[in-house]
């Protein structure tokens, strides 16, 4: 039963992560946001490799495009911090996304 726990965890974290990137890709289609358009196809790119993965997390299948994903999350960590770092609201979004990632990972 506390296999079958840990491993529903997971599931529910990166199906969490799902809905924040719809926020997150949202929040950069909005209006006057075409200046972010790389941000927009970097979240574009990771929701992909997320919706591939594996429910529940096995073995060490796509933990190469986990880690991809991981080094593209922190190219949107560094475009919002060199954005002054205002948007907080995203600025958390991103850290939850990455907590969801190192849960699946650790799942394993």
């Amino acid at each position: 039963a506390a296999a079958a726990s840990s491993q529903q965890q997971p599931a529910r974290s990166m199906q969490h992560a799902r809905s924040e990137f719809e926020y997150l890709i949202y929040r950069y289609t909005g209006q006057g946001r075409s200046q972010h358009d790389d941000v927009k196809k970097t979240l574009e790119e990771i929701k992909v490799s997320i919706d591939a993965q594996p429910t529940p997390p096995t073995g060490d299948k796509d933990l190469l495009a986990l880690s991809r994903s991981t080094a593209k999350l922190r190219e949107v960590m560094g475009t919002l911090l060199d954005q002054g770092g205002r948007d907080v609201k995203c600025i958390r979004k991103v850290e939850m996304l990455s907590d969801s990632i190192l849960d699946n990972v650790e799942a394993r």
